[in-house]
């Protein structure tokens, strides 16, 4: 697996070299995954697009959403992805 490429989050732009974000990132993406590796490319690759919405999905310590209104958008996000998946990069040669 390749490391986070640098993802912005709230203006800030983070490095491949945050080991600890990195690490919290991937740790969060195999939660949302339920370990499936389809599922995994793809919150990854939403963890590259948009780092506040993909943490959103994985954790509130503010609490702002319902637990079940949490775990009903990771189940549609899922199934999402598991309709949708991700198409893999085109070969430089």
């Amino acid at each position: 697996m390749t490391p986070l490429k640098g993802v912005v989050s709230k203006g800030e732009v983070v490095q491949p070299g945050d080991a600890e974000q990195a690490d919290r990132v991937h740790r969060i993406a195999i939660q949302l995954s339920g370990g499936k590796l389809n599922r995994l490319a793809w919150w990854l690759d939403g963890a590259e697009e948009n780092l506040e919405t993909f943490l959103w999905y994985g954790e509130d310590p503010e609490e702002t959403v319902r637990p079940e209104t949490r775990a009903f958008a990771v189940d549609f996000m899922n199934a999402f992805a598991d309709k949708h998946p991700l198409k893999p990069p085109r070969s430089s040669s």
